[in-house]
């Protein structure tokens, strides 16, 4: 049978593979932004200000997670061509290294962020605003050591092509948080109200919880090591591996939550009514994102298995069936959010002001959503091939030098408000997209080797 014969079966095995993978990581990551999603309708039913508290905390929190998280990302890239030369010692090495790194992180970051209504107040909050939401920060800030464990667990899972664990606890763990919640947020059962703060709590206790089953998960199944003086060497060698690849992504982390954190800082500047609106769309724009970074993480372990079996016609598939799906998948959700805004903006908060910004925002979210997924598989169809430098200065080129200035520009000299803020994040992501896909185009052209 002749190959363009056989050409439509392997799309068809390659699309099947990647959902097989991604679906899983979909409801998992989806799970993370679900746990936040329902943090602030709950206290967006208490009240609109703890809204805005709770979105101006959560911004340069995220800011350091998802730092923390690119740090971690060389865990998925490495286990993955381990697991495709079939080294899985190596792949026990790589996971103990990567909950290392993820203890050093968050104890520095940890540090930094208890004194939260200082940063906040650094950050050009006015000292009400900062007062308020610094309490709510610190409280998040206790719940960043255990997530990062979680994350660098359930990514050598994954790494592994075993994520379902992880969607798993993540989505129980919203069930414990909801109920948390209620204790905290509510003072249900003779506890004191404690508002946004409570339910910030809540958010790191279940963290803590998290962690503590998916790692016992993992110790409970087993995990290869290497033996004697090779374990040594080994790990040294795997450790300045997981370096070289987490600090490029930690930076590209950085710069494209720098430009979300920004704008909501940006928002914080509109005035308290604006910063919970502006909450309500990142949320979701998040909660939607959360299913592209699912797709672009099954990309990158299709990708990394395919380099670590040297099979270079696999990798482009690989990488294109991605971002195909992602497309698809957007241009179904698409709709049904310019259909269904002004019941999403309620389901946050009852209070109509903040839902009548919020509505012509979350249409242009709609639009916004086609740019982010791209952008965000292709970036995990390349960091699968350990290309992760010139990603690096896309990133700088697309945030810093576009989404940042334009949205500033357009929110607050053009006077497009909250709207203004999202067009520019859609112009940097959108070129974001097409300078990836350029990278993507060249990479695949050349020889493929393992990181």
């Amino acid at each position: 049978m002749s190959s363009a014969a056989l050409a439509p079966d392997r799309l068809a095995r390659d699309v099947r593979e990647t959902l097989a993978l991604a679906w899983p990581v979909m409801l998992a990551r989806a799970g993370m932004l679900i746990m936040a999603m329902v943090d602030a309708a709950m206290i967006g039913r208490v009240s609109g200000a703890g809204l805005a508290y709770y979105g101006v905390a959560m911004a340069p929190f995220l800011f350091f997670l998802l730092t923390g998280i690119g740090l971690l990302i060389g865990t998925v890239v490495l286990v993955s061509q381990a697991k495709g030369e079939d080294d899985l010692p190596r792949c026990g090495v790589i996971w103990r290294l990567s909950l290392i790194e993820a203890t050093l992180y968050a104890a520095l970051v940890t540090a930094l962020l208890m004194p939260g209504p200082a940063v906040l107040a650094l950050m050009g909050q006015e000292p009400g605003l900062a007062a308020e939401a610094g309490q709510v920060l610190r409280a998040l800030a206790l719940g960043l050591w255990p997530m990062l464990l979680f994350t660098a667990t359930s990514l050598y899972l994954e790494g592994l092509g075993r994520p379902r664990p992880g969607m798993v606890v993540m989505l129980s763990a919203n069930l414990v948080n909801a109920a948390l919640n209620a204790l905290f947020l509510f003072g249900w059962w003779g506890l004191p109200e404690w508002g946004a703060v409570g339910a910030a709590l809540a958010t790191s206790l279940t963290r803590y919880l998290m962690a503590a089953i998916l790692i016992g998960y993992v110790l409970a199944l087993g995990v290869p090591s290497l033996p004697g003086s090779g374990l040594f060497h080994d790990a040294r060698r795997q450790g300045a591996k997981l370096v070289r690849l987490g600090l490029p992504v930690a930076g590209a982390n950085a710069l494209e939550s720098s430009a979300f954190t920004t704008m909501s800082m940006f928002a914080g500047w509109l005035g308290t009514l604006p910063a919970a609106a502006y909450l309500i769309c990142l949320n979701f724009s998040a909660l939607v994102y959360m299913l592209a970074i699912g797709l672009g993480t099954a990309t990158a372990v299709r990708v990394g298995q395919a380099v670590g079996r040297r099979d270079a016609a696999a990798v482009p598939l690989a990488g294109w069936t991605g971002v195909g799906l992602g497309i698809a998948v957007m241009a179904a959700i698409a709709p049904l959010l310019l259909a269904f805004r002004p019941a999403i903006a309620a389901f946050y908060t009852g209070d109509a002001a903040v839902i009548a910004l919020a509505v012509p925002a979350l249409g242009l979210v709609a639009v916004l959503l086609f740019a982010d997924a791209s952008q965000g598989i292709l970036i995990g169809a390349l960091r699968g091939a350990g290309d992760v430098r010139l990603p690096l200065g896309i990133q700088v080129i697309a945030y810093l030098g576009i989404a940042i200035p334009l949205g500033y520009g357009l929110g607050f000299t053009a006077g497009l408000g909250i709207q203004g803020l999202i067009l520019g994040l859609f112009a940097g992501l959108g070129v974001a997209a097409l300078l990836l896909a350029w990278r993507f185009v060249v990479l695949v052209r050349g020889p493929i080797a393992a990181v």
